[in-house]
């Protein structure tokens, strides 16, 4: 089970790509992309069934061998657990102990992430554990200015990119 590499078209949609290399057999119902995976729930056009398919991805900078991919379906128990809801609704059921196992971590992190407060643009946010950047400065508590970028509560026009931040433990700090 090891990563295919090849030259990818720039401009090709993840969609299409994968497609393209499933083949005419299976066809994709919906469809969810992070920079780090693809997901799938996709119907197999022999049998009926629908299942979790699963590609890790990388892309290369300088090399002929741009991209590459490890694809999979739910039944491996892949680590990624970052699949909609929009594609775990549409999966048949099975008797897949792994894959079973997978859709319970997604809709666990489903869950945990609803459970988390809502943040707007002025809230400050104080987070479980302190966030360290590169200039050497290390926060628990910063303002929320607009998506993810961040600044300082405390001189405001240090500015700071948290490009995963929903992903962290966090609260909303009432000040």
């Amino acid at each position: 089970m090891g990563w295919t590499g090849l030259h990818r078209p720039k401009g090709t949609t993840d969609r299409d790509f994968f497609a393209a290399e499933f083949g005419e057999n299976f066809k994709f119902l919906a469809t969810s992309s992070s920079p780090t995976a693809f997901y799938a729930a996709t119907e197999n056009l022999k049998t009926g069934e629908i299942f979790a398919a699963i590609c890790l991805k990388r892309w290369s900078r300088g090399d002929y061998f741009n991209f590459h991919y490890k694809e999979m379906d739910e039944t491996c128990g892949p680590n990624e657990t970052g699949a909609p809801a929009k594609i775990l609704d549409l999966l048949t059921p099975t008797d897949s102990e792994y894959a079973n196992g997978w859709r319970e971590k997604c809709r666990a992190r489903l869950a945990a992430e609803a459970a988390k407060p809502k943040a707007k643009p002025g809230d400050t946010i104080r987070f479980a554990k302190p966030i360290e950047f590169t200039d050497g400065s290390s926060f628990t508590e910063l303002r929320l200015e607009k998506r993810s970028t961040f600044a300082d509560p405390y001189a405001l026009w240090r500015r700071f990119q948290i490009p995963a931040w929903r992903k962290l433990d966090y609260e909303i700090a009432e000040i």
